[in-house]
């Protein structure tokens, strides 16, 4: 048998509220977040919106806007 495993997908919307633990339901609210908690492999899911964030990205992961267009100024 055939086992496929994905990398884990981590979500970040800035205008989320609540418990955040990365997931669709309940995405990170900053980038900063979502880079301290993704394993290296990872895809970050990042909600269109201007994200005021200065990073610097040390780990193996892939980031992905997510409905529409993003920017990380």
């Amino acid at each position: 048998s055939w086992t496929i495993s994905s990398s884990p997908l981590i979500y970040v919307n800035e205008d989320a509220t609540g418990s955040q633990d990365g997931s669709f339901e309940h995405p990170y609210q900053t980038l900063s977040a979502a880079l301290s908690a993704a394993p290296s492999g990872a895809t970050i899911a990042v909600h269109a919106d201007t994200y005021s964030e200065a990073q610097t990205i040390t780990k193996n992961v892939r980031i992905e806007t997510w409905a529409g267009t993003t920017l990380i100024d």
